[in-house]
């Protein structure tokens, strides 16, 4: 319902999630600003918290862009129906190997333990995904 509130609650999310994830997260890009001010968020300061957690996790440094926010802030329709499966699944996967990359501390051997994969699936799959290590 308050709008105004969202590009200043967006810097404090982005401040927080760069500190907890010791990544260099400078802001957004104006695009990437359009599309959050736009969206209606039905879940409140709950959901942009968790976008911007994503956001972050996903940008490896620099500026969020808006390939680095979920679909469903299109309009196009949410996650679970936007793209083909080939797209959501490789897009679930990233997010999944960036955040616990991240949580592992950047560390790709407890990565591959936690995801449940060995090192050389880890490694593959960061390449064929574009993560940089």
């Amino acid at each position: 319902d308050r709008r105004e509130d969202i590009l200043p609650l967006v810097e404090h999310f982005v401040t927080k999630f760069s500190d907890q994830n010791r990544k260099d997260i400078e802001g957004l890009s104006d695009e990437a600003g359009g599309k959050l001010l736009d969206y209606h968020w039905p879940g409140n300061i709950r959901e942009l918290a968790n976008v911007i957690e994503r956001a972050v996790v996903l940008c490896p440094a620099g500026t969020i862009e808006t390939s680095h926010l979920p679909v469903k802030l299109d309009g196009k329709g949410d996650d679970a129906t936007s793209g083909s499966l080939k797209d959501m699944v490789g897009e679930y996967e990233r997010s999944a190997i960036l955040t616990t990359f991240s949580t592992m501390g950047r560390d790709k051997e407890a990565t591959a333990r936690a995801l449940g994969i060995d090192l050389a699936t880890l490694y593959r799959k960061m390449k064929k995904l574009g993560i940089e290590t």
